[in-house]
């Protein structure tokens, strides 16, 4: 029965659906091109000197948005087209739950802010946490995800190390120093060879108490370019 599966599986047609021309939605890259444009707003002293479309189009090789000054503003870039495009096909939030710096996407999602807004906040944002960071005591911090539930994972934590974020029942984020983090993900591969976990692509131990040291130091760098605007009538959950 197995090797007949495995048969009628390797045989299965496979179809191609050819689309119509992209003028269908034309808007599709223009809002790209839009939060371009508002970035170029902030001066030749503080405007990105790289362009959003360019890095989104880097191969894994030669990409950093692993980087705050980029991931920030990239990630926010790509949940506002994705907004658009879904308000385009007619679709409407019930709620929106923002995460991190997610919290600037749902925050677009919902209407508190505008798409100028959302990526000039993403984009300085990142570029404070970067300007910081070069201030900060030398010490890396790094994050990881393990396969293991929170409280279990709590057992193999050491100072400098903590829960940074409990994305499911049995998925944990680790954050902290990046010497004492490494030392934790080899203590629970020894104890637990099974259990998945992996260093994640970050320059930065963010739900740690690295951010605290930032936020001590750091104003919001995004006042000057935001409206204070009523709620609206899709709520807004953070975590």
């Amino acid at each position: 029965m197995q090797r007949h599966i495995r048969l009628h599986r390797s045989r299965a047609p496979v179809a191609f659906h050819g689309l119509r021309t992209a003028s269908d939605h034309p808007t599709a890259m223009q809002d790209l091109l839009l939060m371009e444009k508002a970035l170029a707003t902030l001066g030749r002293d503080i405007a990105p000197t790289w362009a959003l479309s360019g890095q989104l189009m880097l191969p894994k090789e030669t990409s950093q948005v692993y980087k705050a000054e980029l991931s920030q503003p990239l990630c926010t870039a790509v949940q506002v087209m994705v907004v658009n495009h879904l308000r385009r096909w007619g679709v409407q939030y019930a709620a929106v739950i923002g995460h991190s710096s997610g919290e600037i996407g749902a925050a677009y999602a919902c209407g508190a802010v505008t798409m100028d807004e959302a990526i000039i906040c993403a984009y300085l944002r990142g570029r404070a946490m970067n300007t910081q960071k070069s201030m900060m005591p030398v010490r890396a911090g790094g994050m990881a995800a393990v396969g293991l539930v929170a409280s279990y994972a709590q057992k193999y934590l050491v100072d400098g190390v903590v829960v940074g974020c409990e994305n499911s029942p049995p998925s944990t984020i680790l954050s902290g120093n990046e010497d004492k983090l490494t030392g934790v993900l080899e203590a629970i591969k020894q104890d637990r060879p099974e259990v998945f976990s992996k260093s994640l692509a970050v320059d930065m131990a963010y739900h740690s108490h690295h951010m605290k040291e930032i936020d001590k130091s750091t104003n919001c760098p995004c006042t000057p370019y935001s409206q204070q605007k009523p709620p609206g009538s899709v709520p807004l959950n953070r975590n």
